[in-house]
């Protein structure tokens, strides 16, 4: 609708005494209404916010007790993990090989070869004072010690009219050496053997209780076995017949 039309209608309607105001009153309201629609075409508009109103969540019981399942798993993996110890790594180191020096072996100095025949009794005296003195070729007690694998030396007085027959006896097997004495009537006694620095005489002391002593010349036999193997060896000496005193 334009604006003479509105006037038009507003005159029909309205109808005044002196329609000359009216011109007055139209030109206001037309002047009204074009600075109203300047207004209208320059004002900026804004937009009347919104709020979008979300309905409320319905939360399932399914939903719930399948998060608290979930929540319970993950619980009982982790107690499970932190028990779970940690496997042992075994890693093969190369094997040191140390050279370890050689030992030394001391062997015990090799003994004198053994001369056997320095076993010989040569000559034997009644020193008729419970002594009996007992010469050899060599050094018989080398033999005795342990030069040899054994050595026995008996020797044997034979009785006279006063006194029984007495044997004594010296022992010596890889060095171990025993000194037997007994007589014909049953006395047994412990003689003494003593040697000379060379070794080549021994003199032996027969002493015991109620042991006399013949006074005839003794025999000397010597058996001497150079090593276990080896066949012994023997050497006699007969004492001839009459007083045990040399003449």
């Amino acid at each position: 609708m334009s604006i003479d039309t509105s006037f038009q209608q507003l005159r029909e309607a309205n109808p005044v005494p002196n329609p000359a105001l009216l011109t007055d009153v139209a030109e206001d309201l037309t002047g009204l209404l074009d600075a109203s629609k300047r207004r209208s075409t320059e004002m900026q508009t804004q937009e009347r916010p919104t709020t979008e109103i979300r309905p409320p969540r319905v939360r399932r019981p399914w939903v719930v007790a399948l998060a608290a399942s979930t929540v319970l798993v993950l619980v009982g993996l982790a107690a499970i993990i932190a028990n779970t110890e940690e496997p042992t790594v075994v890693v093969d180191e190369p094997a040191i090989v140390v050279d370890e020096p050689t030992p030394t072996v001391t062997s015990a100095p090799a003994l004198p070869p053994v001369d056997i025949e320095e076993a010989f009794p040569t000559q034997v005296q009644n020193d008729q004072a419970s002594r009996a003195t007992i010469e050899f070729a060599g050094d018989a007690r080398a033999l005795v010690e342990g030069g040899a694998h054994s050595v026995e030396i008996r020797m044997e007085i034979e009785a006279n009219t006063n006194s029984p027959t007495v044997r004594v006896n010296l022992t010596s097997v890889d060095g171990v050496i025993t000194s037997t004495g007994e007589t014909d009537d049953g006395a047994t006694f412990t003689p003494t053997w003593s040697w000379t620095p060379d070794g080549d005489k021994v003199v032996v002391t027969m002493v015991g209780r109620g042991v006399r002593i013949p006074d005839t010349r003794p025999t000397v036999v010597v058996i001497v076995q150079e090593t276990s193997d080896s066949e012994p060896v023997e050497f006699v000496l007969t004492a001839p017949s009459g007083s045990g005193r040399p003449g």
